[in-house]
């Protein structure tokens, strides 16, 4: 059984770790927990 990879990313203006998540074998692939930057004052999301 191939293993499927994981990498993280650390986003560190808002201190998120972020997760690609991929079989190998089929080549789909998932963002676990994707970055949100939200601004409260000015009730903005950005997602860069």
């Amino acid at each position: 059984m191939i293993q499927p990879f994981i990498e993280a990313f650390f986003d560190e203006p808002t201190s998120t770790i972020s997760y690609l998540v991929g079989d190998p074998v089929t080549r789909i692939a998932a963002v676990i927990d994707p970055v949100l930057d939200f601004d409260l004052p000015s009730g903005l999301a950005d997602t860069r």
